[in-house]
Parts: C-alpha cells; structure tokens; sequence
C-alpha cells in the first residue's frame, strides 16, 4: 500500500505540473487552471495518507479501492495531456501565425450581437487604423453609429438593417471619423449569421477594409479626367474654330484668284500685241522689257492658277473629266510649254517621247498641270538638266519620272515636302509659296494614283519624282 501511494503521490504531482504548463499552449486558461488545483489538492490528500502510513503503520489503515482509482485517475489526467500537447502546441502556432498576418493589414475583423445591437469582438487593428482600443468598440453603446461620417450616418445604418432583415449578405463603402479628426473610407463586407433554428438573424459578422488611399486616388483621378474633359472640349472649340478660319481662308483665296484672272489675262492680250507689232513697231529694248513683263506676268498667271486651284481643292468644290486619252499628249504638251522658259533659265529639258500609245483614263487638263508643276519645281532647282521618263510598269499603272540636277533635299524637309506652303531652303526657292507639289500630290491622289521623291544615289547628283498612275482610276 505504502508504494501505491507513493506512485500516486509522484503521479498526481506530475499531474499537476502538466496541467499548469498546458495554460501556456490552451486558449481556456481557467479550465486548467482548476484541474491542477484540484490535482493538486488530490496529491496533499495522498500526502497526508502517505505521512500516516509512515508514522504509524499500524494505527492508520489506507483504503486500497480508492487509493488504486486516484491512481488511475492520475494515469488518464498524465496520459491525456501528453496526448494534447502536440495539437494544443500546433493550434498555438497555428493561432500566433493568423494574428501575425492579420495584424499587419488594412482590415478590421467584427462580430455583432444582434440582441444587444454591440459589438462583441473587435480586431486588435481597430486602434491601429481608427485610433479606439477594440475595448471601447465593444464597451460603448452604439459605437458604430456614433462614430461613422454624420454625413454617412442615417443612410449606412438604415442600409444595413434592410440587408439584415432580408437575412442577405452585403458590402457597402461609408466614411467614419478617427480618433485623430481624419475621415476614413470603409468597405463594410457583412455576413448574416442566422439562430440554431436558421428562422431569424443573430449575428453579423463582416470585414471593415480601409480604402481611404484608393478613394484619394479615384478622386484625384477624377479631377484630371475632368480636367482632360474641359481641355478636350476647349481643343474641340479651337478645332472648330480653326475649320471655320481656315473654309473662310480658303473661300478668300477663290475670291481673290478669280478676280485677279480677268486683269492678269487683259495685261497678257496686251503684251500679246505689243510684243507682236499690233500697236507699232518697238525698239530692241523695249521688245526685251516686255519679255520680262511677258515671264513675270505668266509666273504670276500660274500662282493665281495654283491658289485657285488649292482653294478649290480645300472646299470640296474639285472633281475631274476623265476620258480616254494617251498619257504622251499632256506630258508633251506641258513640256512644249515649258522648254522656252527652261531655256531661257539655262535648263535643257531632255524628253524621248515613247512611241506606243500609252491609253488611260484621265482628265487631260489636270495631268498637264501635274507634269507642268513638276517642270516648274525643276527649272527653279536644277543646276542645268531636267529629264523627263514617261514608261509602263509591266501592270496596270503607267510612271512618269521628273529629274534633275540640283541639290539634294534635305533628309529632314522630305516628309514635308508635299505640304501646303512647304519651301525647301535656298535662294532657287525665292517667289515660290509652296503649292506647286501640294497640288502635284492632291491631282495624283484625285486620278487614285501616288508621287514621291527621293535623292539620287551616288555618284548622281540632284532629285527624282515618281507619279505612279493606273490605267483606270475607278478600278483603284
């Protein structure tokens, strides 16, 4: 008997100790903490027996029954808690792993007693966003409420108790005010936990995400776009504004072209007559004048023409003749034209007409003033010779090809080089405006046709255009 009590003795004191140390790994504190007291009151028991038997073997009889039971009690309570131990320990770094990821984020964890309309758990990131300990949140009545943006107030509350009462889960984004006077956005997501019957709700529980930074931003990005708004509408303005300028540009341009043609063409039937003797014979000199006279007035002709014809073009107001023609006939009459003047600038225009026909569609009109404008732009840049190339592609396009001699353009000036008012640099450039090859590209585009320059490669020396041209533009 003396050795069962001193087994259990030992026992119940390991016991005791185990179920202390089980405080550090279990969640119920106070549970554990009465077993080891009561193990422990059941091992002084045992010691009073113990000392008893010791001082006075046969004056104090033990009962056996119940010293064998608190044994086995003893046994289970030990056998029991090392059985635990491991779960307990992995719960504990299971529990101290969610509070580490949890501490750290934008959120709040809450649960709601519906009865009592308080909270009953609050996250320990409530101080950490907000500013009030997660005691005040579940210590003041109507905390929420009190708390939450005035502005905000009536409509989030009223919100919430129509999504409960419809036993229906929701989120929604208020403001509340922090401890410190900030405003905080908050996206509110909130489940509806229902009775054990599952008839009426007891609970909300939910999740308050701090969006203040993304608010700010969608504000900020807000502004700009309307910022964005208000510039796009005031170029839009400035669009229309420019369009209207620039139709009225274009209608004084007409305006003026024409009525400068009657004058222009009066002074040419004038200088016609002079010229030819009509009015009386002239002198060597003054024949040489009027020759003057005669050049200038004709550049002037075609620079009233090219406005004209620019104007035309800008207001919608163009359209071609197309017939049948052989593409020879314009490009030898605008050379015709223009060798006197290339002559007389020192050019020498060189032209080897082909001797098939070359038959297109075409307005006859507009495809000499291609060619002449071409010629114009050459005899002002070349050093000396302008070659003209009138061929077929093997297909179903016809190519013309202007060169010269002149100074390469200029690799930066290229892709201006067919703009409106676009004047290459250099005194071979004075008392041109730039319409010539503007209006080149637009006649060319009109016939569904294309044009391009280019620098000759070296050792060559000067520039070539290339006008493309299909047989039938309305097939293009």
């Amino acid at each position: 008997m003396i050795v069962v009590l001193a087994v259990s003795l030992a026992l119940q004191i390991l016991a005791a100790i185990l179920a202390l140390r089980m405080i550090r790994y279990a969640g119920s504190r106070m549970g554990w903490i009465l077993l080891a007291v009561a193990l422990l009151l059941m091992a002084v028991r045992r010691s009073v027996t113990f000392s008893h038997l010791l001082l006075r073997p046969g004056a104090y009889q033990a009962d056996a029954a119940a010293e064998i039971v608190a044994l086995i009690i003893s046994v289970c309570a030990i056998t029991a808690m090392i059985l635990l131990v491991p779960t307990l320990r992995q719960m504990r770094l299971a529990n101290d792993r969610l509070i580490s990821l949890v501490n750290p984020a934008n959120f709040i964890i809450w649960e709601v007693d519906l009865a009592t309309l308080q909270f009953t758990f609050v996250s320990p990131q409530a101080e950490r966003l907000l500013g009030y300990p997660a005691n005040q949140w579940i210590a003041e009545k109507d905390f929420w409420v009190n708390h939450m943006h005035p502005d905000d107030r009536e409509w989030a509350f009223n919100y919430c108790v129509a999504e409960t009462r419809k036993k229906q889960h929701h989120d929604f984004i208020y403001r509340m005010i922090a401890l410190d006077g900030r405003v905080v956005w908050i996206q509110d997501i909130v489940s509806v936990v229902l009775d054990e019957r599952g008839r009426a709700p007891a609970f909300l529980r939910g999740v308050m995400v701090d969006i203040t930074e993304r608010k700010l931003a969608e504000d900020k990005t807000r502004d700009l776009a309307g910022q964005l708004m208000s510039a796009n509408e005031y170029l839009k303005k400035a669009n229309e504004k420019l369009k209207e300028l620039d139709v009225q540009k274009s209608e004084f341009l007409a305006m003026i072209s024409h009525e400068l043609r009657t004058p222009l063409a009066a002074m040419n039937g004038a200088l016609e007559n002079l010229m030819t003797g009509t009015a009386g014979p002239l002198a060597e000199k003054q024949v040489r004048m009027m020759e003057i006279m005669s050049r200038n007035n004709s550049r002037l002709s075609r620079l009233i023409e090219n406005l004209l014809d620019m104007s035309q073009i800008e207001g919608g107001r163009f359209a071609l003749n197309l017939a049948e023609l052989d593409l020879r006939k314009p490009v030898g009459l605008a050379v015709d034209t223009l060798r006197d003047m290339a002559a007389r600038a020192g050019r020498v225009l060189s032209y080897e007409q082909p001797r098939e026909p070359l038959v297109m569609r075409a307005d006859q009109d507009r495809v000499t003033q291609i060619v002449t404008n071409l010629l114009d732009n050459s005899i002002r840049h070349a050093k000396r010779n302008i070659r003209i190339l009138l061929s077929e592609d093997g297909g179903s396009h016809y190519v013309l090809m202007v060169e010269n001699d002149g100074e390469f353009i200029a690799e930066a000036h290229m892709p201006r080089l067919f703009d409106r008012f676009s004047r290459s640099a250099g005194p071979s450039s004075d008392g041109n405006v730039g319409l010539g090859l503007s209006i080149v590209q637009a006649l060319t585009q009109a016939h569904a046709g294309q044009v391009n320059a280019e620098n000759l490669p070296l050792p060559a020396q000067g520039v070539r255009f290339t006008v493309r041209l299909p047989r039938d533009p309305r097939l293009s």
